[in-house]
């Protein structure tokens, strides 16, 4: 389905019934060719511009490209926290070849540290309570978090049981 169609299918389910029968058909009525898959067609650019070994390389390579949305990427990721940027870009990389439940401590682990931590209260501060859309980020620059800091998100916890909620 073609992203134009979108919003007269959402009409459509919302007119209702919203029954098996119903649904396909309003699918079938809006189907069509979506075209070349947009990320598809821009991959090599893509790879090419977050090939960089840290969050701080990835936007000096965006800064320099021409092209609409990897200014739309660097935009984004000059409002993001910096230390949820690095932790982003580490959990990416080197989770390749873990298993799932190495994963599973991994992501327990950063959801525990993160919530815990500045930055998510105070995003949640800016974005939900406050609607500031000014969050201050603690460190407030890519520069200021060292990959010691990041390394710490990830360490296992120092008693046994925490790594399983417990």
């Amino acid at each position: 389905m073609p992203s134009s169609a979108g919003p007269a299918l959402i009409a459509d389910l919302a007119a209702g019934p919203l029954d098996t029968v119903s649904i396909d058909a309003a699918l079938a009525r809006h189907a069509g060719d979506p075209g070349v898959p947009v990320v598809a067609s821009r991959q090599s650019e893509v790879d090419r511009l977050f090939a960089g070994a840290s969050v701080e390389a990835i936007a000096e390579a965006l800064a320099g490209s021409e092209q609409d949305w990897a200014q739309e990427a660097l935009r984004t990721i000059h409002r993001a926290s910096p230390t949820s940027l690095k932790i982003t870009l580490r959990q990416l990389r080197g989770g390749r070849g873990l298993d799932l439940a190495e994963m599973f401590r991994i992501e327990y682990r950063l959801a525990v540290r993160c919530t815990g931590g500045h930055d998510f209260p105070e995003g949640v501060r800016a974005i939900l309570v406050d609607k500031d859309n000014a969050p201050r980020w603690q460190p407030d620059r890519l520069e200021a978090l060292d990959t010691a800091a990041v390394e710490a998100y990830f360490a296992p916890f120092a008693e046994p049981g925490a790594e399983l909620g417990l």
